[in-house]
C-alpha cells in the first residue's frame, strides 16, 4: 500500500519552475532518499510533501487522503511560526 504518492507536482517559485511534474509513490515501512545536485529542488520538495509551502499544481495523497484539498485544507504555517515550535 502507497502511503504518500504525489501526482504531477508543480511548484513555481518567483517565475522559476523547481518542481515540474513530479510523480512518486512511497510503501510504509520504507526508507527513502532524496538525491541531486544544488538548487534542483530537494528541500522544496520536501517543503511541498510536509505542508511547509503549498504547491502551484497537483495533488499529494497521505493514506489515500489529498492533504491539499478544499476538505482537508491544511493549516500552512509561516516559517516565523515553525520556528518557534
Amino acid at each position: 500500500m502507497h502511503i504518500l504518492q504525489a501526482e504531477n507536482v508543480t511548484k513555481e517559485i518567483k517565475g522559476r519552475l523547481v518542481l515540474d511534474r513530479l510523480a512518486f509513490s512511497a510503501e510504509g515501512g520504507r526508507v527513502y532518499g532524496i538525491a541531486g545536485k544544488a538548487g534542483s529542488g530537494k528541500t522544496t520538495l520536501l517543503q511541498v510533501l510536509s505542508g511547509v509551502v503549498r504547491l502551484s499544481e497537483g495533488r499529494v495523497l497521505l493514506d489515500g487522503t489529498d492533504y491539499y484539498s478544499a476538505e482537508n485544507s491544511l493549516q500552512i504555517k509561516s516559517q516565523a511560526e515553525i520556528n518557534e515550535l
